[in-house]
């Protein structure tokens, strides 16, 4: 995978801007969307200010169930993540963390590229001035999920996966779309979305626009759409038992776990070999139910 926009063969060369140009770009091109966009670049701008001890152990609690359910259903590198997530949540800020607060800002005109591509996760927002358009798997995602994208323009893509803030001027095209954030990423679409699958798996997610999709499912979020929805099961969106209907068997799990009053209830998830076939360029969908994959 091929990292955008820095790879030395096939990207092209970006520009490092202040935080106050990137502001101003954003005011002149952003349109509709300038809000959203200057809010990400205030976000990244800014260190994130220490948890209450209450929060901490409300995160401390959660996390370790999850981590829980997830060793019980076999996940065992899901587990470890979320024990990874905790230590680093808990542990002391050092003094360079607390010193650290420059951000890494990065322009790139509209691109059309060729492949799968990826962000480097050492540039905190990169900007796109113009439509972007990959005919691969654009994947934008980050260990943490403070930094973002913002395109001025369209994205068209593939297939696509979002874990970061990420914000689209126009109109959102893409084949199959994973945003599987841990409930600090947001998708914020100006215009239409238009594709055939998409699962939130804990992602914020609005469309001021149209949403147009073959098959959706939100397993922890909402989507707000501000226009037309055209997605025969979007009623049923959340409801985790149909995922079987329509997502290939391979690709989940069936887990147990209890809601708030202690009763026990089972459920489907996607695994990682999920969102490993959205980066492999393929389709999550059961063989049959789209006239191509």
């Amino acid at each position: 995978m091929f990292t955008f926009p820095n790879d030395s063969q096939r990207g092209r060369s970006a520009t490092s801007i202040t935080l106050e140009q990137a502001q101003a770009l954003v005011v002149r091109h952003g349109g509709a969307m300038t809000e959203d966009a200057l809010i990400v670049l205030e976000e990244i701008s800014e260190p994130a200010p220490p948890l209450s001890s209450a929060m901490l152990a409300d995160y401390a609690a959660a996390s370790t169930e999850i981590s829980r359910s997830r060793r019980d259903a076999g996940d065992v590198d899901a587990a470890a993540f979320m024990e990874e997530l905790l230590q680093r949540m808990l542990a002391p800020p050092s003094a360079s963390d607390e010193d650290e607060v420059a951000r890494v800002i990065k322009l790139v005109d509209g691109a059309e590229l060729r492949g799968n591509w990826s962000n480097d996760e050492e540039v905190d927002c990169l900007i796109v001035n113009g439509d972007l358009t990959v005919d691969g798997t654009l994947s934008l995602n980050w260990p943490e999920e403070s930094p973002g994208v913002i395109v001025l323009g369209s994205l068209r893509t593939r297939n696509f996966v979002c874990g970061g803030r990420i914000v689209v001027r126009d109109d959102v095209e893409c084949e199959h779309v994973y945003a599987c954030s841990l409930n600090d990423g947001a998708l914020t679409i100006g215009g239409s979305l238009t594709v055939r699958s998409f699962i939130e798996t804990g992602h914020y997610m609005e469309v001021k626009g149209d949403f147009d999709a073959s098959f959706v499912a939100t397993l922890h979020n909402e989507i707000d759409v501000g226009g037309e929805i055209r997605c025969a099961g979007f009623q049923s969106r959340s409801d985790r038992d149909r995922l079987p209907e329509w997502v290939d068997a391979a690709l989940l799990e069936h887990s147990q776990t209890e809601d708030d009053n202690g009763a026990a209830y089972s459920y489907w998830y996607p695994t990682e070999a999920y969102e490993q076939r959205i980066i492999d360029g393929g389709s999550p969908v059961r063989s049959g139910l789209l006239t191509s994959t």
